[in-house]
């Protein structure tokens, strides 16, 4: 029928089928209803009009429209107690406890329920709304109790099977994620292709589970479906509860600025009397960010907020949260109080939360000496049921630890990291895989502590044997050449001095969202299995063919160790974290001194820092002139300027990451007519020079291109030179840029043109980037640099630095490390040559300083 249609049967009949379509398509106008809603009045039928009624408050809430929720929700209360209708007063009554759920108000919420509940005999609709009010409250095993009955009734409808297959999902997400995702993807099987609505909400809701359970490509692509949907569709506050949620697992990858600013976003959007609810969990996840990035200022004013919303909406769970999270940040040591809040999560049904709060107590006990108190909070955490698998190890390890029973401390931490490296072997992309392989760092040290009480081999053996397995060959790339090309138009317009403010403002904004784009195809793509387990002592040794210097974390020290004809030795160099500064320090200093704008004492000072390093180790290395010598450095040295030790200026020096692993142990072998591919880049004073350095060196016999379409040419190359600047990203480090003169080339972009050979070894033997920073550490220590990752994945060999090279060096630094290439050296040989060179003259400390931090990488297998 039509509107027109005012006939008894009629209008009756055009309500339910209103109340059908709005179901499925909540975001439809809602005219029709309201003009519906207009003849019912004027014809007097109360039983059409709180059908429609209804309808409307329903569709509003949806869409997030508070104020018409509210005032039509009491429309139909008022029109189904005309028409003496409890089945509608019952469904109105639902509907305003949504809708004082939303804004907090739980114990308007309850009562609503419990009113509609003595209305009419319960049905599935009231059991789903039942178990979002008390999933809400804290209560979760009623509130997964009520939704799953509403699942069993043969009477529910498609539509409330829809919400409480959505709503068990959600319940769910964090304690049990992989039961989670089935019912979630059960949910979206029946959506309707129109409802993009519960569409954006279902896909929202398996990203978090689905990152939960570790399968974080998946998860990212859910998210990637939903960024579609947001832009082909106006998705309303939704919209703001989505941008939280993708906070929350961009923050878990360690990309703390943009899952910030996902999070500012979505609180903006959250400032409604309607979102209150929302809103309180909202403000924890940016508080956690916030607190991760170091901001302890707003993460303590984000948390303030939470608890007084929590409080106001009288949800003890969430008080309990922010008050863990509050005695963290004070320092105070009050683990007692910590396990208090442990426990009230605990009789929630918050079993994963709890678990979490137990792992805080035991560390606030530990931290005091309480040893018994956190043991007993450990112990908490393993009964603790659906706990995270790699907190439970972690609590495992910790209590051997206590009891001296390394073996079984081992045991466990070996377990997490195994949980750990299957996640990640997850990725195909290297720096997403290298991203979800920070948990480990926990789990390292764990294992280095339960290895404290062994011989300097057997620790070190430990140390090289629990890296992170290699990376399988990387999957064929998905064709993004359209992407990539407005990329590289959109960075080049960026970086050139020829646009206007606005336009640079616009082309940044533009340059942003390709990018995110870009990732996500990269993102997105699933890897294999795991790849080859990394070599031990004995074998690393026979391959490497040289001695080697490991320097790792172990406890709160920073050790040493040196291996060379079966003898290991080790040495303590200090306090870790004066390490890192110290490091920090040189680096700095080194900086300064290649630009000319040190004074005397500056060098003083810098030669000082390097005298006492190169002292202690001393006790390990001697001084060996030419000999070549493998340098592996812990999570946060990857650019530590070591070459700057006197006993190690003149030496082949090589340096590797322990996060990281070759994916096979031979390196390639030079062709006799190696392919050379030379790029300049713009704005670079002597790159002509340089490359027509690298020319003469290579002579007639060796093809030779400069100059435009590198790119295309990068998959053949033996060899690959660039005399270019870069723009590096310490946030992220491979999406870093070489600046070439037909557009910048992102790191990214270089990794999937790199080819490997049949023994899936980088086809490349060396790859050397002589006028940037790309070997400058990131800015979280515990992420892998982009240097180590492009000689995990690019060529066997990569020079760079973490300091621009003076220009006017660069010609004779290549020349050296040419001629020891062609005479059958490694590049490392060739750099310990230039090194020599440049002597003692003191017109040349800035070179040198430069060239103290310029290196040789590989990735030790």
């Amino acid at each position: 029928m039509t509107v027109g249609d005012e006939s008894p049967g009629g209008l009756l009949i055009h309500a339910h089928r209103l109340r059908e379509r709005f179901g499925e398509q909540p975001e439809l106008d809602p005219a029709e209803l309201q003009a519906t809603l207009g003849l019912a009045s004027a014809a007097a039928r109360w039983d059409v009009a709180a059908i429609v009624a209804n309808t409307l408050a329903i569709a509003h809430r949806v869409m997030a429209r508070t104020a018409e929720a509210t005032e039509a929700v009491e429309s139909a209360l008022t029109y189904a107690r005309h028409a003496a209708s409890p089945p509608e007063e019952a469904r109105a009554l639902m509907t305003r406890a949504m809708i004082r759920l939303g804004q907090g108000d739980m114990a308007g919420a309850s009562a609503d329920l419990t009113t509609a509940r003595s209305l009419v005999d319960i049905d599935p609709e009231q059991l789903v709304a039942g178990g979002v009010t008390a999933f809400h409250s804290g209560d979760l095993a009623l509130a997964e109790s009520m939704t799953r009955e509403a699942l069993s009734h043969n009477t529910i409808s498609d539509n409330a099977r829809l919400l409480a297959l959505n709503n068990l999902g959600s319940m769910l997400m964090t304690r049990q994620p992989v039961e989670a995702v089935g019912f979630i993807r059960e949910g979206l099987a029946l959506v309707s292709p129109a409802n993009t609505v519960l569409r954006a909400v279902l896909e929202c809701n398996l990203g978090v589970a689905l990152a939960e359970s570790g399968a974080v490509p998946e998860a990212l692509a859910a998210f990637d479906r939903l960024e579609e949907l947001g832009r082909a569709h106006d998705l309303g506050e939704y919209q703001a509860e989505f941008d939280m949620e993708v906070s929350g697992l961009l923050g878990r990858l360690r990309l703390l600025p943009e899952a910030r600013a996902s999070a500012a976003r979505g609180l903006n959007r959250l400032a409604g009397p309607g979102a209150a609810l929302t809103r309180a969990d909202s403000l924890v996840t940016a508080a956690r960010l916030a607190i991760a990035d170091g901001d302890l200022d707003a993460g303590r004013r984000l948390l303030s907020d939470a608890k007084a919303l929590y409080e106001a909406q009288d949800r003890p769970v969430g008080v309990a949260i922010t008050s863990v999270h509050a005695l963290i940040l004070d320092g105070s040591g009050d683990h007692a109080a910590m396990a208090g809040y442990a426990e009230q999560l605990a009789q929630s049904g918050l079993s994963r939360d709890a678990a979490w709060a137990w792992s805080q107590a035991a560390s606030a006990a530990g931290e005091g000496r309480e040893s018994a108190a956190a043991e007993d909070y450990l112990r908490r955490v393993v009964a603790s049921d659906n706990a995270d698998a790699t907190l439970k190890a972690e609590a495992l390890a910790r209590i051997a630890l206590a009891h001296s029973d390394f073996a079984t401390a081992r045991a466990h931490a070996v377990t997490a990291l195994g949980i750990i490296d299957g996640r990640a072997a997850l990725a195909d992309a290297p720096d997403l895989r290298h991203r979800i392989a920070t948990e480990r760092a926990t789990f390292e040290l764990l294992l280095r502590d339960a290895c404290v009480a062994d011989s300097a081999a057997a620790q070190l053996d430990s140390l090289l044997r629990h890296r992170p397995p290699a990376q399988q060959p990387l999957a064929p790339g998905t064709a993004v050449d359209d992407q990539r090309a407005q990329w590289r138009d959109l960075s080049r317009r960026v970086e050139s001095a020829q646009e206007d403010p606005f336009t640079l403002a616009t082309l940044g904004a533009d340059l942003a969202a390709v990018e995110r784009r870009l990732r996500a195809t990269e993102w997105t793509r699933e890897g294999g299995s795991g790849g080859r387990a990394p070599f031990g002592l004995a074998d690393l040794a026979a391959v490497a063919g040289c001695p080697l210097l490991v320097v790792a974390r172990i406890g709160r020290d920073a050790v040493a160790f040196h291996h060379d004809d079966d003898r290991t030795e080790r040495v303590v160099i200090g306090a870790w974290d004066q390490v890192l500064a110290d490091m920090g320090q040189l680096t700095r200093g080194c900086a300064r001194l290649a630009t000319g704008g040190a004074s005397d004492a500056a060098y003083a000072a810098v030669r000082s820092l390097a005298m006492d390093l190169d002292a202690t180790l001393g006790a390990i290395l001697p001084e060996e002139a030419g000999r070549e010598l493998l340098v592996v450095l812990d999570r946060g040295l990857d650019s530590a300027p070591l070459t700057g030790l006197p006993r190690i200026w003149e030496r082949a020096a090589r340096f590797a990451s322990l996060a990281v692993t070759a994916p096979v142990p031979q390196q390639p072998a030079l062709p006799a007519r190696p392919r050379v591919v030379v790029a300049e880049g713009p704005r670079l004073q002597y790159a002509a020079d340089e490359a027509a350095e690298v020319a003469q060196g290579w002579g007639d016999d060796a093809p030779l291109t400069t100059g435009t379409g590198v790119s295309e040419m990068i998959g053949e190359a033996d060899i690959a030179h660039f005399a270019a600047h870069a723009t590096l990203r310490w946030d992220n480090p491979l999406q870093s840029s070489i600046h070439l003169h037909d557009g910048p080339l992102a790191l990214t972009e270089l990794i999937r043109l790199a080819r490997v050979d049949a023994a899936d070894r980088p086809r490349m033997r060396l790859l050397y980037l002589s006028a940037c920073s790309l070997a400058s550490a990131p800015s979280d220590a515990v992420m892998v640099g982009a240097v180590p990752m492009l000689a995990e994945r690019v060529a066997a060999e990569v020079i760079a630095s973490s300091i621009p090279l003076p220009d006017e060096a660069a010609p004779a630094v290549a020349r050296a490390v040419y001629a020891a290439i062609r005479s059958g050296h490694s590049a490392a040989a060739g750099l310990a040559q230039a090194r020599a060179a440049f002597g003692e003259d003191p017109e040349r400390t800035g070179v040198r300083a430069a060239l103290t931090c310029l290196a040789a990488y590989v990735a030790a297998p």
